[in-house]
């Protein structure tokens, strides 16, 4: 409570933190099953990615996570990728605005 009594923020009103941490996530953070835009990819495996048809502004779906830190499975349209964990981490998203998007 503020020294006027009143309450700091809201039941629905969602936390300011939580809102900064959903952009600008890795890939390789992203849990199965949510849907995301790419926002920029950084690293080495930039291009081989790009050649893939993973670019900034593409939607992709993450499908399978392998355990022990190992690659992930994403959607692309109706092709699938594996990436390794360490190229996901340089994949930076945002949630996708898609009305079904559960991330």
């Amino acid at each position: 409570m503020s020294a006027g009594g009143r309450l700091l923020g809201s039941v629905n009103e969602p936390p300011r933190q939580a809102a900064a941490e959903t952009a600008g996530v890795p890939l390789s953070r992203v849990p199965v099953g949510w849907r995301r835009t790419v926002l920029s990819i950084e690293g080495p495996g930039r291009d081989e990615l790009e050649r893939e048809g993973l670019l900034p502004g593409s939607t992709v779906v993450v499908t399978t996570r392998t355990p022990f830190g190992g690659p992930l499975v994403v959607e692309l349209g109706r092709t699938r990728l594996a990436i390794s964990a360490d190229v996901a981490a340089q994949v930076s998203t945002a949630p996708s605005m898609a009305r079904d998007d559960p991330g």
